[in-house]
């Protein structure tokens, strides 16, 4: 009876007065992202509902439009706003979704409609999240929000589904005020939410040690402004400098220098450096133009399956600019531990910043973020875990 009635009725009446009580801080937020964003303040996409079925989900857009002189668009650092970070913080970016519960697209409660591109990627199991509305809230948002994995969030939607009934809404819904409250596991930038679905069971991306033949990738991508932007490099990078960098680090048993590839087309770049000093460093570069696509984290994880278990080193350190919230949550996720917070470090612009070193060990490793299995010396990424 719930689940065939009273739940779109409850969602209905709730919506419409939530909306009403809100329509003020709607307005302001409205406003607000207008002037900020310089243009709308709506983010439409399309995304599968019940039973699969498509419709526009609207959202308070958090970012601008910004692009570099090549007409890219700029990290989404650097086109997230004041304005958009707070409404991202105290989840008012999914108030515009009361209007999605109102029209029958949602229900308050349920599994969070994910992107079109995912739904080749559902195991014969998760398929039935599509069974019911999609929710502005559910059992994985109010369990782990942004913290759980891939497989961990779908089995919590299933489980839903399987077991709808009022008390467990009521009970979710409390949870969720909760949570915007305390504002925790919540991740500002869409690219630190973790590795796309349709990404992390393709199963087909692998990292090896850098070749000759991927050293354009590398030049290309360097030289790009969404990358020597984040990394303070002396430009420009050329062909000729990266061969002979290349023919003195592959002589230097201290370090070591990988690709991830996807179907053997190079994807991203990471390495290990300082060696001997028992304390290695590491660094990681994506292309540019799959940046935001959980990438990033993917290369992260792999490059410390690598240097632990095929590199043998025993400690590996990684240093972030203080205010690089995202890429901290996403060390301190894999394993690494604050040791250090450095103030005033000169960089090669000239600019002083403060820095946290960060320190990982074999044991602190936390290997159930993603799946993985070494083949021949290289580390290859399966979207199981474990």
């Amino acid at each position: 009876m719930y689940r065939l009635f009273l739940k779109r009725t409850i969602d209905l009446v709730l919506a419409t007065i939530g909306f009403i009580l809100l329509s003020p801080i709607f307005i302001i937020v409205m406003v607000g992202l207008s002037f900020a964003n310089r243009g709308t303040p709506f983010f439409f996409q399309e995304r599968p509902g019940k039973n699969e079925k498509f419709f526009r989900i609207i959202k308070f857009k958090s970012m601008t439009d910004t692009t570099d002189e090549n007409g890219k668009l700029l990290p989404d650092n650097e086109r997230l706003t004041r304005m958009g970070a707070l409404v991202r913080k105290t989840s008012l970016d999914e108030l515009p979704q009361l209007i999605n519960v109102i029209k029958g697209d949602m229900s308050l409660v349920g599994p969070r409609p994910l992107l079109k591109q995912y739904l080749p990627h559902y195991t014969s199991r998760e398929k039935a999240r599509h069974l019911i509305r999609p929710g502005i809230t559910g059992l994985a948002q109010v369990t782990g929000r942004n913290s759980l994995t891939w497989d961990e969030k779908l089995e919590l939607d299933v489980r839903y589904v399987e077991n709808v009934s009022f008390k467990i809404d009521l009970g979710i819904l409390c949870k969720t005020v909760l949570k915007v409250f305390s504002s925790k596991n919540v991740n500002i930038l869409p690219s630190s939410r973790g590795t796309l679905l349709s990404i992390a069971r393709t199963n087909e991306y692998i990292l090896r040690p850098l070749c000759e033949k991927d050293l354009p990738y590398r030049v290309e991508w360097l030289n790009d402004s969404r990358i020597y932007q984040s990394m303070n490099l002396q430009l420009p990078i050329t062909m000729s400098a990266t061969r002979s960098w290349f023919q003195r680090v592959t002589e230097d048993n201290s370090r070591v220098d990988l690709v991830l590839t996807h179907n053997g087309i190079p994807i991203a770049m990471a390495g290990l450096t300082g060696a001997q000093h028992g304390e290695c460093e590491q660094y990681t570069f994506v292309n540019p133009e799959m940046k935001g696509q959980g990438i990033g984290s993917m290369t992260h994880f792999m490059r410390l399956v690598y240097g632990f278990d095929i590199f043998g080193a025993t400690l590996i350190k990684s240093v972030i600019d203080i205010d690089n919230i995202a890429s901290r949550k996403s060390v301190e996720r894999m394993g690494f531990a604050l040791k250090e917070i450095k103030k005033g470090e000169l960089e090669k612009n000239g600019l002083l910043v403060d820095r946290c070193y960060y320190f990982c060990t074999k044991e602190s490793f936390n290997r159930s973020l993603f799946g993985y299995k070494i083949e021949g010396g290289n580390v290859k990424y399966t979207h199981r875990r474990g």
